[in-house]
C-alpha cells in the first residue's frame, strides 16, 4: 500500500506491487512540461538507488517495511527539484 504520499514540487506516482515484498513496483515522477532536465536520480529507501536514469523506474523490495522513495531532478540550469513518497510493503 502507499501511505503518506507527499506531493512536493515533484509528485511521484506509485503503481503495482500490491503491497507485497518481491513484487515489482512502478515509480513515475511527473514534472511540468517544458522543463529542461539534465538528470534524474532515485533513492528507493532500502539502500538502493538509480542515478541518471529517467522519470520512471522499477523497484523490487526484498523485505517488509516502510520505505521513503526520493527522486531528485537536476535541471539544465543546475536547480534541483525533489519529491518523495512512502511505500509500505507487508
Amino acid at each position: 500500500s502507499v501511505t503518506g504520499v507527499q506531493t512536493c514540487a515533484l509528485p511521484i506516482l506509485i503503481s503495482g506491487g500490491g503491497g507485497s515484498a518481491t513484487q515489482e513496483w512502478g515509480l513515475t515522477a511527473s514534472l511540468a512540461s517544458g522543463v529542461s532536465v539534465k538528470r534524474w536520480d532515485w533513492s528507493f529507501g532500502d539502500g538502493t538507488s538509480a542515478g541518471d536514469t529517467g522519470s520512471s523506474e522499477q523497484q523490487v523490495y526484498r523485505s517488509k517495511g516502510t520505505f521513503l522513495v526520493v527522486v531528485s531532478v537536476t535541471k539544465t540550469d543546475g536547480t534541483v527539484i525533489t519529491g518523495s513518497a512512502s511505500i509500505t510493503v507487508s
